[in-house]
């Protein structure tokens, strides 16, 4: 729901309210006996915000108000013994936030704008938990601070972004800086991924997710043109960006080959930075498009970024009378995947680097009253053997698509 108004003295209020409700059952095996998974999630979340504009200045707050519950069991049975684990969770949360944007206007007949923005958000959090059964099997001398249960947070950050746009009758530039310190609370789905959930024995239970902490750097500068319709090339686009960030209590993210849990841990201390490049020449009235793109980083533990590996792309689009055709080769270098051993013990695994090409087609048409979308895709049509306990990560895969709208 949203309403933009007045409400008593107060104009120009944008009032936003929500409200989730996630009902989900989870099936799973654990070191041979099956898992049992149920949760109830109901989250309602309120945001006011207004607006304030002087000369330059210009002032976005609002307050930001989350009330959820969250009733979830875990039950595991084995041949001799059957355990459960529930609790209720209940979590409070407000924040404050804060945007002043600086325009400053340029008397230069490139430079056109100039902005400066400076960004606050403060969050208080409190954690309640009742009607706690413990699971049989744990220790005796288990921590309870183990469990998903109570604790209250409080944090705040700060960033500091500035950018520029220019253009005149032969090249335009866009430019951004942004650093500061940001924040991240887990959610109380992730306090309850534990990684050793899915582990018979539940010897070892994770602690508490502690509250995820950021420092970031990045800077970009974009460079582009127009030319003449009447040449054969009719404009190019340059780029790149550079980014450095630094984490405290990453929360670091697993999902088990064929379990739909996904489990959650915290580390320490985890660092990466990059350098990415993408170069754009179009042509034929921009009825054929070259891009290049580029990206390289590095990284501190690739356990914490399974995703981000260094890669080469290099697409071809045409386009005309409502057909397009993408040719897309990629390389990508080696990445580092998670494997649950015996015991619920997780072990590392090199995946190769590769290279392959995807091949889109799709047309658009009108018949009567109809449109249509036809697609014609084709992934990693080189194919590779790559197989993860007994999945096939890179083999070849093709899709016919259809699209209709009246």
């Amino acid at each position: 729901m949203r309403y933009v108004g007045k409400i008593w003295k107060i104009n120009n209020l944008n009032l936003t309210s929500s409200y989730q409700w996630l009902d989900t059952e989870q099936f799973a095996s654990s070191e041979g006996s099956p898992l049992d998974r149920h949760f109830d999630n109901r989250n309602f979340l309120l945001s006011i915000e207004k607006r304030f504009l002087l000369k330059r200045f210009e002032l976005t707050t609002a307050y930001q108000f989350e009330s959820g519950e969250l009733d979830y069991r875990d039950s595991t049975s084995a041949s001799s013994s059957s355990d459960i684990r529930s609790a209720l969770l209940a979590r409070q949360k407000h924040g404050l936030v804060g945007v002043l944007k600086l325009h400053i206007p340029t008397k230069s007949t490139f430079l056109q704008a100039t902005d400066f923005n400076l960004s606050f958000r403060h969050e208080a959090v409190r954690n309640r938990q009742k009607d706690l059964v413990q699971n049989t099997t744990v220790p005796p001398n288990t921590d309870e601070e183990s469990d998903p249960q109570e604790g209250d947070w409080k944090e705040g950050m700060l960033n500091l972004s500035s950018s520029l746009m220019g253009k005149n009758d032969r090249v335009g530039l866009n430019a951004h800086v942004n650093f500061g310190k940001n924040f991240k609370f887990p959610t109380m789905l992730q306090q309850i991924g534990n990684p050793y959930t899915i582990d018979t024995f539940f010897k070892i239970y994770q602690p508490n997710l502690l509250p995820e902490w950021s420092n970031h750097l990045e800077a970009s500068i974009d460079f582009f043109t127009d030319i003449s319709k009447e040449l054969s090339l009719n404009g190019w686009q340059v780029g790149m960006s550079v980014f450095t960030t630094r984490y405290t209590n990453k929360i670091r993210i697993y999902t088990p080959l064929f379990s739909p849990i996904t489990i959650y841990d915290n580390v320490a201390d985890a660092a990466i930075s990059g350098f990415e490049s993408k170069l754009k020449l179009f042509a034929l009235q921009k009825k054929l498009t070259f891009e290049l793109l580029s990206s390289f980083y590095s990284i501190s533990d690739k356990s914490v970024f399974p995703y981000k590996s260094n890669k080469l792309i290099f697409n071809t689009l045409v386009e005309h009378h409502g057909a397009s055709f993408q040719f897309t080769w990629f390389w990508e270098s080696e990445k580092l995947a998670w494997i649950r051993g015996e015991k619920g013990v997780l072990y590392e695994q090199i995946l190769p680097s590769k290279g392959n090409i995807d091949i889109h087609l799709s047309k658009r048409f009108e018949f009567w009253k109809l449109k249509f979308l036809a697609n014609v895709s084709g992934l990693n049509i080189l194919g590779d053997s790559l197989e993860l306990e007994g999945f096939a990560l890179r083999d070849s895969k093709f899709y016919f698509t259809l699209g209709l709208q009246y």
